[in-house]
């Protein structure tokens, strides 16, 4: 899920940086909540942003504030640290292409075509590189997870498990 079998390809597209600067400056405003603190706070900066994004979908109120209340009770929230050293390993990785072909499992690779982070070809590129790949573009769907339209990915994740496992 929006993944890359090598993030310093240079024949790939890298990062975009002003898609990347745009997000980060629509996401000003919803920093209130976040700087104001408290659980409830947290919850309301993401619904804020959810509905900033023009989901088609009907928002689930219910079920983000159990995700987010989640992740700041159960993981702490976001941790600095650990995107540190995710940023870190990225830097250091090396080209996974050479052991690709020898995938033999079945493959799901699913990467948004407007994901500003790892661009839709280093999807494409990974889906190709590994032989029982197949693909799933989500249209107008940017890096961060969980994507717009999440029911649909489910239901494909969950078909191409049924596939792999018919039984």
């Amino acid at each position: 899920m929006s993944t890359s079998a090598d993030p310093t390809d240079s024949s790939l597209p890298g990062p975009q940086t002003w898609p990347l600067i745009r997000s980060a400056i629509t996401s000003l405003p919803l920093l209130r909540y976040r700087l104001l603190g408290g659980e409830i706070n947290v919850v309301k900066g993401v619904l804020a942003g959810l509905v900033a994004h023009d989901r088609d979908e009907p928002l689930d109120v219910e079920e983000w504030t159990r995700i987010v209340l989640y992740d700041l009770r159960e993981r702490n929230g976001l941790n600095l640290r650990a995107l540190r050293q995710h940023q870190a390993a990225v830097a250091v990785t090396r080209s996974r292409y050479p052991f690709l072909n020898t995938i033999t499992a079945p493959t799901l690779v699913i990467h948004g075509t407007a994901d500003a982070f790892l661009p839709i070809e280093h999807g494409r590129r990974l889906a190709a590189a590994i032989p029982p790949a197949r693909g799933l573009w989500l249209e107008d769907a940017g890096h961060p997870f969980p994507y717009p339209d999440m029911p649909r990915v489910m239901t494909a994740i969950m078909r191409h498990l049924d596939a792999a496992n018919p039984g």
